[in-house]
């Protein structure tokens, strides 16, 4: 049986099965990412709640249109298939939508909450690049603008 959620954020599971993990869920025998079936939920139940907090929700479809518009900006910016990015946000639907961005961008994501760290570093988004030099060189990100739209 999966876990309760927090009492700040829910996220409904009504459709994904009670054994799936958090980022892969075995479905028909194949092993799908968390953001494929979010992908489907978004066809299938659009306009049905997939995460909520204190402050606001967001359906299925919004989430995935938000994550999408998420994922093409941190590409753009230079996260890479198999890049990590390091997500620094307080539990809620902007972190949920931002962490499958980060997803659906081909990226993996270590979560800090800035709550519980004595030295979380700042908000937002961040993750590394490799320079001209062949340096690695961390870039940060608001994406507020993204999420607000």
């Amino acid at each position: 049986m999966a876990a309760a959620p927090s009492s700040d954020v829910r996220v409904s599971t009504s459709s994904v099965s009670d054994t799936a993990g958090p980022v892969l869920a075995l479905r028909q025998g194949v092993m799908t990412g968390i953001h494929r079936i979010i992908e489907q939920q978004a066809v299938l139940r659009g306009d049905l709640v997939a995460v909520l907090d204190r402050e606001q929700s967001c359906s299925y479809r919004e989430l995935n249109h938000t994550a999408n518009a998420v994922a093409r900006h941190l590409m753009a910016a230079g996260l890479r298939r198999g890049g990590r990015a390091v997500v620094c946000l307080p539990r809620g639907v902007k972190l949920a939508t931002i962490l499958l961005g980060v997803l659906k961008a081909g990226g993996a994501y270590t979560w800090i909450d800035p709550d519980r760290a004595t030295d979380a570093g700042p908000r937002g988004v961040s993750f590394a690049v490799d320079s001209r030099d062949h340096e690695e060189k961390y870039l940060h990100f608001d994406l507020s603008a993204v999420l607000d739209q």
